[in-house]
């Protein structure tokens, strides 16, 4: 997809999504939002292994463009920008952050400078979380009196737990790319000058792995949230009764036998 304010590229079967709207520090508008979602449809497609989503410039993303609700409550009024802003947050929920966590295939957050807001809810729907060394983090929710939303208010006390999750809530205090890997929220810190490369290559190799294995699994923990142990076990044994009859993993029985290295094809 060519976009002025997003773009999408497939290398090697590693889709690479870019926020671009570097003078607005990645700002979501209603036309990204509904980009990115058709951007992850075409995910679904079994040329793509693997999701990267990172942004241009020195920012990730620093959530919704303001901008835009204070021309709606100047030219439009309070009620419009309350069927405005429910709109946009419905729009992000189902067309972004449900089908992210639903895609059977990892997906792999580069967050290569401030996330805040909603961009900050948009790293937390992604599997793996790599942050460069300038990287800084932001609920921002309460700085303009408003709740969370994109689904941080499910996903971060999951990550770091309800205490940490209501403090970053409620204080507002940005966190540091080392505070950000010291309480969970990511799971790596790589210096600026080799971030881009490393977030790349990261991509490629889950490009590169048993994708059928790696959506199962996701799914599997996933659904753990709400099984009960007993519910769990039984969907354990049953997708590995069916994982199997999948190429790759026959593939990886003649590899590990024979001590030779697995070629993955996805199938």
């Amino acid at each position: 997809m060519s976009d002025t304010s997003l773009k999408t590229s497939i290398q090697k079967g590693l889709m690479i999504i870019t926020l671009d709207r570097p003078e607005s520090r990645n700002s979501l508008t209603k036309k990204i939002i509904i980009d990115l979602g058709i951007s992850l449809d075409r995910a679904a497609s079994s040329d793509v292994r693997a999701v990267l989503i990172t942004g241009s410039g020195d920012s990730f993303c620093s959530g919704a463009d303001l901008s835009e609700f204070m021309l709606i409550v100047s030219d439009q009024g309070l009620d419009e920008l309350s069927s405005y802003v429910y709109e946009l947050a419905t729009l992000l929920h189902s067309e972004v952050i449900e089908k992210i966590c639903l895609l059977r295939k990892p997906v792999v957050c580069g967050i290569n400078g401030v996330a805040a807001g909603a961009g900050l809810s948009l790293s937390l729907a992604c599997d793996v979380r790599i942050c460069s060394e300038s990287a800084r983090f932001l609920m921002a929710y309460s700085n303009i009196g408003c709740t969370s939303d994109g689904g941080s208010s499910y996903l971060l006390p999951r990550l770091v737990g309800y205490a940490k999750a209501m403090e970053l809530y409620f204080f507002n205090q940005p966190l540091s790319a080392q505070a950000a890997l010291d309480i969970g929220l990511v799971n790596q810190v790589i210096p600026n000058n080799s971030f881009n490369r490393h977030i790349l290559e990261t991509g490629l190799r889950l490009a590169e792995g048993p994708t059928e294995a790696f959506g199962r699994t996701k799914r599997l923990m996933n659904n753990s949230w709400n099984n009960s142990l007993q519910e769990q076990l039984n969907e354990e044994a049953i997708c590995i009764s069916e994982i199997v009859k999948t190429k790759d993993f026959q593939n990886g029985i003649k590899a590990f036998l024979n001590k030779n290295k697995t070629w993955f094809t996805g199938e």
